[in-house]
């Protein structure tokens, strides 16, 4: 099986968890570093499914964390790091225009402080959201 579809088959599974939440947040640790790796795959359409892949991973994370106190926080760890994030982030100036906007979406709901920055900027417009 090509890394593309492993990707896409985690990306629908992690949503379907998503929704029912039978996600845990060990499961999103371990996940995590090695969807990672794969956002600097070779194959520009592996690297946009693990970016979208990570997008869900943290986004469930989020949602977890909700749910919890900050000391179960601390014992179970981040799912990702202000490193991996930042890693994630440089993706934005990818020359795959695809790969660019589905970096911004990470970057605009898991790195920016105020979520939404991004939001009514279509893919048509370059991304500029000055």
């Amino acid at each position: 099986m090509h890394p593309t579809q492993i990707l896409e088959q985690t990306h629908r599974t992690l949503r379907v968890d998503t929704r029912t939440l039978s996600l845990k947040r060990p499961q999103l640790v371990t996940l995590a570093p090695h969807v990672l790796r794969r956002c600097f795959d070779q194959d520009t359409t592996v690297r946009l499914w693990a970016v979208r892949c990570l997008h869900t991973i943290v986004g469930a994370a989020d949602a977890l964390d909700d749910d919890r106190s900050d000391d179960d926080e601390a014992e179970e760890g981040q799912v990702l790091s202000d490193e991996d994030c930042q890693l994630v982030s440089n993706l934005v100036w990818h020359p795959d225009l695809a790969l660019r906007m589905e970096a911004m979406t990470f970057v605009d709901s898991h790195v920016f402080g105020d979520p939404g920055v991004l939001r009514g900027v279509s893919a048509r417009d370059g991304g500029d959201a000055s």
